[in-house]
């Protein structure tokens, strides 16, 4: 089966490339010293070009340059999936129409450990993304749903998988889900990017909703509007969510509205973990292209983000 690479910023069919590390202990001589090598193996979730399919391969990263190994077409299922990852383990999203996540050894890449659903009392949950704050804790966001899942990764139980909720249901706008797609932990804060979506698919003002990891509570930020109590961002559709530690800074890529009427609303905003402050780092009314930015931020591996900048088509050519 061919498969292509495809991204979509309101949480469609997309590849996806984690970093899963192993580490390898070799005894150099009988009786001598143990040493610890690292090695690196990509997993990346994979979708036919049609769309009628999806899959998971496992690529060896190490060592530069190559060579490299595959395996392709490891437990196929259905085209809206993603990859989250956490020390040697992976799990697979299953989206719209599936809504299950399930988790995998990346020794045995093509066998799943465990498949549980991430319904709750609503339907379409439309799973997003998994992170983690230890290896007994991670939330689920849930696309569809008003509430994330605080889950257990290591339950041998689906009975003991989830173990909590965080209330987002402030962030509805007319009544649509609030749209939480990505997230990542900072100094004991999670922060999740909201979609905000209205029912024609039409994007309103974005937010970052952040919540203390240790009491699961809400921090009001002091930048919301009535009960939102997050980051209000400057652009819209925000996708992917990266921290920067040489810099202390948490990165969000937005796509902007490109269904309808055209505008100018994607770009990376950058925020201060600490004090909330948020700012404008690529701004598409005056950095080519709107849709850059759709590319802009890549999760995992050793480069935080980066960007692809296209010529700009002209504004009437755009569709």
């Amino acid at each position: 089966m061919k498969r292509k690479m495809n991204f979509s910023g309101r949480g469609g069919v997309f590849m996806f490339m984690a970093p899963v590390f192993l580490t390898l202990m070799m005894v150099i001589c009988a009786g001598g010293p143990v040493y610890s090598a690292e090695t690196q193996k990509a997993v990346v979730a994979t979708v036919a070009p049609d769309y009628s399919s999806g899959a998971h391969s496992v690529v060896s990263v190490d060592p530069v340059g190559g060579p490299r190994s595959v395996q392709n077409d490891l437990d196929p299922t259905v085209s809206d999936i993603t990859v989250a990852s956490y020390e040697n383990s992976f799990y697979i999203l299953e989206r719209t129409g599936r809504n299950n996540v399930t988790k995998y050894n990346i020794d045995n890449p093509a066998n799943a450990i465990w498949q549980w659903s991430t319904e709750g009392d609503e339907t379409n949950s439309n799973p997003h993304d998994l992170v983690f704050e230890s290896e007994q804790k991670a939330y689920l966001l849930r696309y569809g749903s008003d509430t994330a899942w605080i889950v257990n990764p290591s339950a041998t139980r689906e009975a003991d998988f989830k173990i909590g909720e965080l209330d987002l249901s402030a962030y509805q706008y007319e009544g649509n889900a609030p749209g939480m797609h990505s997230g990542v932990i900072v100094d004991g804060k999670l922060f999740i990017t909201l979609q905000r979506f209205d029912s024609t698919w039409t994007p309103q003002t974005a937010y970052v909703a952040v919540f203390d990891v240790t009491t699961d509570t809400e921090i009001d930020t002091g930048k919301g509007s009535g009960d939102m109590l997050g980051i209000p961002l400057p652009v819209k559709n925000p996708g992917a969510i990266q921290y920067l530690a040489d810099n202390n800074t948490v990165y969000v890529q937005g796509s902007g509205h490109f269904f309808g009427t055209l505008e100018y609303s994607s770009g990376i905003a950058a925020i201060d973990p600490a004090t909330y402050e948020v700012s404008t780092v690529l701004d598409d009314a005056s950095s080519p292209p709107p849709r850059a930015t759709s590319w802009a931020m890549r999760a995992g591996g050793t480069t935080p983000f980066t960007l692809l900048i296209p010529q700009r088509p002209a504004r009437q050519d755009l569709r």
